[in-house]
């Protein structure tokens, strides 16, 4: 049985293996404080690559481009070369994992890396399953175009980014986490408290002359108090959801890996029993967490204005963004990143100028 080392206000007692490392946790009475995070260096590094054959069509500059913001950036590090840069956790342990594209979008072929203190067959199994998912890259899409050529405005739209996919956050607390820091604020400012969360309390892979960052393990959130987020410019409510979730997780009260097995109307019923996550934030947990291809957020702001100006020349409203959407089933999630992202060209277009549009386009 697990020994307990610690007491929370509450009285719940943290067994120790749901504790992140003693060696960098300092008690302080009723709450457990990581500072500083830790430096996982010091230690060899093994480096394995290997190659995944993508579907096409498949836009890996595209994705790039979507990730070159500061909110899709907050973890994630894109060079200048092309290269998908991500620290994370495989088998329990910090790894790095670095996606480039070899092939063309008519014969996609990924080559990734994987750096880690020990890099063993279950490693390369489950880098290759990460990333799998969060570019959903072996996602069959056969069907796609048949079901968007069918309408002219999202055929068009479809054309600018062809090959474009939905890219996931490759841990599920991760993205249920997101999508509670993101509600009713701007993704700048969404941007910056989840960086300041995973600095404060996240660990630090070092590899070569480069440092990683990764988004804190559940434990350690479970293990904070509301006060420790609202430093972190958190408002109280996102505070308290925050850490009641991981408190739920880490207890067992709520099961995140049986989300996995459910159909998405059966997980977004689960996660809005959750206190703090509505239909908005399941459907985007459902997309960017659990890869449901057919998942739109309707309630989102910025999808009804792309899909109004499209459609009406006006803000659409959450009903007219779903029956609208029920045109492109069951691909309503792709659907919906293309207009997220068409956007995102269009006010980089703007900002450089006409003479950019050929090579966004």
């Amino acid at each position: 049985m697990a020994r307990t080392i610690a007491t929370d206000r509450l009285g719940r007692g943290w067994p120790e293996a749901a504790l992140p490392s003693r060696s960098r946790v300092v008690i302080l009475g009723l709450s457990i404080c990581c500072d500083p995070p830790v430096r996982v260096d010091g230690v060899p590094l093994e480096k394995r690559r290997f190659e995944i054959n993508a579907q096409p069509p498949f836009a890996f500059d595209h994705i790039l481009m979507s990730l070159r913001t500061p909110a899709g950036t907050v973890l994630e590090v894109i060079t200048d070369e092309g290269e998908y840069r991500r620290a994370v956790y495989l088998e329990g342990r910090p790894a790095l994992i670095t996606v480039r594209m070899d092939g063309r979008a008519t014969v996609p072929r990924l080559s990734v890396g994987v750096t880690a203190e020990r890099v063993d067959a279950a490693v390369e199994a489950s880098a290759r399953r990460t990333v799998d998912r969060v570019f959903a890259a072996t996602a069959d899409v056969s069907g796609l175009e048949t079901v968007f050529c069918q309408d002219q405005v999202m055929w068009a739209t479809w054309q600018r980014c062809r090959g474009f996919r939905p890219v996931a956050l490759p841990d599920l607390f991760e993205a249920i986490a997101w999508a509670i820091i993101g509600q009713q604020i701007t993704v700048t400012f969404a941007a910056k408290c989840k960086r300041a969360l995973t600095e404060r309390y996240g660990e630090r892979l070092a590899v070569e002359n480069d440092e990683y960052l990764l988004f804190p393990k559940t434990e350690v959130i479970a293990s904070l108090d509301e006060s420790d987020l609202l430093a972190l410019q958190f408002s109280r409510q996102k505070a308290r959801y925050l850490v009641n979730l991981a408190r739920q997780i880490v207890s067992g009260e709520f099961d995140l890996e049986a989300l996995w097995s459910l159909t998405a109307e059966e997980a977004s019923q689960q996660l809005q029993t959750l206190v703090g996550i509505g239909r908005w934030t399941a459907e985007y947990v459902l997309l960017r967490g659990l890869g449901h291809a057919d998942s739109i957020p309707a309630g989102d702001v910025a999808l009804q204005r792309a899909i109004g100006r499209a459609y009406y020349g006006r803000m659409a409203t959450e009903a007219e963004v779903r029956l609208l959407a029920e045109r492109w089933l069951p691909w309503r999630g792709y659907a919906a990143v293309c207009w997220w992202y068409t956007q995102r060209l269009d006010q980089l277009t703007k900002k450089r100028g006409p003479a950019s549009r050929s090579a966004l386009d």
